[in-house]
């Protein structure tokens, strides 16, 4: 079971993230309830970069499924203030 999630979350990160719409919300999602049982380190990195590019490129939709990774993230093991500080 444990090289099945690798590998969706594999492919997940090598999917077309250039937008911030219902797709990408929802495909990450899945990641965050993945990474709880089988954590994976290039997670963070890859939502940092995506929301910044996100918020820079005023990406992001109006929708529940784009802000539901950032919110997630944020109320986990992270403080609010570390993870905002890098974006």
């Amino acid at each position: 079971m444990e090289q099945i999630i690798e590998n969706i979350q594999t492919r997940t990160l090598q999917m077309d993230m250039s937008d911030c719409n219902w797709g990408e919300g929802v495909a990450l999602w899945g990641f965050n309830h993945s990474v709880k049982q089988f954590p994976n380190e290039a997670y963070m990195p890859f939502l940092e970069k995506w929301v910044k590019k996100g918020l820079e490129n005023n990406k992001f939709q109006f929708t529940v499924n784009t802000s539901i990774p950032l919110i997630k993230r944020i109320s986990g093991n992270r403080s609010k203030g570390d993870f905002l500080k890098k974006i």
